[in-house]
């Protein structure tokens, strides 16, 4: 009895472990966590891999705005300018004009800075004498005379392409390049030659001056000198191609492409800059400075 005892106790004792390692196959398995989670107190570190931030892309702006600053050795300027009306509020840009850039400055001028060796058109009527009937109101300094019928002086401007001319601010006030004028006829012969009691009819008159005063300056024009007598305070317009007379303050209309970054630093290459001036332009009437033009011109 008691050997059939100890065999059925031996029995249950094996049944028992069989079920129990059963048991243990079929659980599912748990793989160990991995070493970098236990170093972060059970957290799974973050993907390595990040969202990067969209680059901007260069863009056609016309910015409309003000100068702040011209920028030394010729960097550009920087301007505070809108891309558009619609804007809420202009942005700082810093512009430059590429390698064939047309640049327009726009503006007026004290008579002082009439001088020998510029290019002025005005209208008016002359009379068999060479000179002008009455005193002249108001005439423009160009950077060159246009032999070609129509256009208007502001074509005659854009013409003159700066070629990548730096822009800085000038040495002097009167600091322009002037190019020698084209011949271009007065289209009537005016009036005959040597009778002051003859008056032509009303024509555009285009030149360079060859000899200037505040009150009197005299223009060669296709061949001929016209005497012109100045009005008291005439209005002289200017109409130029010169970066170098850019005034902190002037109105600037810039076409070109434009790089807008969100954290600042706008650029745009502008391939057209029409600059309106701020102030007149001034010039100096020192016999240094008439030379230093005839020598230029």
């Amino acid at each position: 009895m008691k050997t059939n005892a100890s065999l059925g106790l031996r029995l249950a004792l094996c049944f028992s472990v069989v079920v129990i390692t059963a048991q243990i196959v079929a659980a599912p398995f748990e793989p160990l966590p991995d070493a970098s989670i236990v170093a972060k107190g059970g957290k799974k570190p973050s993907s390595n891999k990040q969202s990067q931030p969209k680059q901007a892309k260069p863009t056609e702006v016309t910015l409309t705005g003000t100068i702040k600053e011209i920028l030394p050795g010729g960097g550009g300027i920087n301007v505070n300018a809108k891309k558009s009306p619609k804007d809420k509020s202009p942005k700082d840009w810093t512009i430059a004009p590429n390698a064939e850039a047309r640049v327009i400055v726009k503006g007026t001028a004290t008579v002082d800075y009439l001088r020998v060796g510029r290019i002025v058109e005005f209208t008016g009527k002359i009379r068999g004498d060479d000179t002008l009937d009455g005193k002249l109101k108001e005439l423009t300094v160009v950077e060159k005379v246009v032999a070609k019928k129509g256009g208007s002086a502001n074509a005659r401007a854009a013409n003159q392409g700066v070629g990548g001319t730096r822009i800085e601010a000038p040495k002097e006030a009167s600091d322009v390049a002037e190019d020698d004028p084209t011949e271009k006829p007065l289209d009537a012969k005016a009036a005959p030659k040597g009778d002051p009691t003859v008056i032509g009819p009303e024509k555009s008159i285009a030149g360079k001056i060859v000899k200037c005063s505040d009150k009197e300056i005299s223009v060669a024009s296709a061949g001929r000198i016209i005497v012109v007598q100045l009005a008291d305070m005439p209005t002289i317009n200017v109409l130029l191609n010169n970066p170098k007379l850019v005034q902190v303050g002037a109105h600037i209309v810039a076409v070109g492409v434009g790089l807008e970054e969100k954290s600042g630093g706008n650029k745009c290459l502008a391939r057209e800059l029409t600059i309106t001036l701020a102030e007149p332009l001034h010039g100096t009437k020192s016999a240094s400075s008439t030379k230093k033009v005839a020598a230029e011109n």
